[in-house]
């Protein structure tokens, strides 16, 4: 990055002192022509010098040639900046110094001055201009986890081109979005996020009567799964295992095991070809033989 005050030229040594006059000072309406300027091209050199009359602003200058109506515009009058044309003017101050850079095609100028200056929000706790940035800009939410994740995105390597004397791109715009999207999707928590358009929630989400899902997800046993459970010499299992046929009677002890977690397992443990059918039928075999149970228990009473 080349500032004017160092910079020589044949032309400055030839005409002396005089050769650049002091810069005009920026008005708002200046400000806002300068920073929307049409048709800026990629630079080959980035120019920063303060502002003689603000020390709180910096004046950025890419190098091109322009018509005499575009350098009537320039706060700079010497021939020496005739080929360059201020691409921002950014309050910079107490910000720490920052490399600045808004060229491009058309929006992309003035989106590229915009991070900028959002940079420096960010190092400066400026939520405000911070979320402008992020919905106007990049289109995002604001607020929240999203303006931290702008904020963590804002500060980091994107701006590295100016590193080099390149310009900021409409790549490195689309990086500090995706940036910024993935920062939030990092800060979601997992019960907060969708897959597949449903919510996940939390084993701690908390249900009716002091419950948690947890409980209801572990706890949830059905009236065949309470037999099955008893021991071999309840009368009840006993009868089932007397209804069933021995292929069937070994998926429902299989069952009974602890370490079994559904029909298919305890068919594919006790050796069926087709577990996964076997286990359905003895599972429907069970459930007709609980229910018919239940039934009878509930004339008797």
């Amino acid at each position: 990055m080349t500032f004017p005050s160092d910079r020589t030229s044949t032309r400055a040594a030839a005409s002396g002192p005089e050769a650049h006059p002091r810069p005009r000072p920026l008005t708002a309406d200046l400000l806002e022509r300068l920073q929307g300027v049409r048709d800026a091209l990629p630079v080959e050199s980035v120019m920063v010098r303060r502002h003689a009359d603000d020390p709180g602003i910096e004046v950025l200058a890419g190098r091109r040639l322009f018509t005499e109506a575009e350098r009537r515009a320039l706060p700079f009058d010497s021939p020496e900046y005739s080929y360059s044309v201020v691409c921002a003017a950014v309050a910079v101050e107490p910000a720490p110094r920052l490399p600045l850079v808004g060229v491009g095609l058309g929006r992309i100028a003035a989106d590229a001055v915009a991070a900028l200056k959002a940079r420096s929000a960010a190092l400066l706790g400026d939520d405000e201009q911070m979320d402008r940035f992020a919905a106007d800009v990049l289109g995002l939410r604001s607020g929240g986890r999203w303006r931290e994740a702008v904020s963590t995105a804002l500060l980091g390597d994107w701006p590295a081109p100016l590193f080099s004397g390149d310009p900021i791109g409409p790549c490195a715009l689309a990086g500090l979005r995706k940036e910024a999207a993935t920062r939030h999707a990092q800060l979601t928590p997992l019960w907060r996020r969708r897959v597949r358009n449903a919510r996940l929630l939390s084993l701690d989400a908390p249900l009716a009567d002091g419950l948690s899902l947890a409980g209801l997800v572990t706890g949830g046993r059905s009236a065949e799964d309470s037999v099955i459970a008893r021991e071999p010499d309840d009368p009840r299992l006993a009868a089932l295992l007397r209804s069933l046929g021995p292929a069937e009677r070994a998926v429902v002890e299989a069952w009974g095991d602890g370490a079994v977690g559904t029909w298919t397992e305890a068919a594919i443990r006790a050796g069926e070809a087709d577990p996964c059918a076997t286990g359905e039928r003895v599972r429907r075999k069970v459930r007709r033989w609980t229910a018919e149970q239940e039934r009878r228990g509930a004339l008797r009473r």
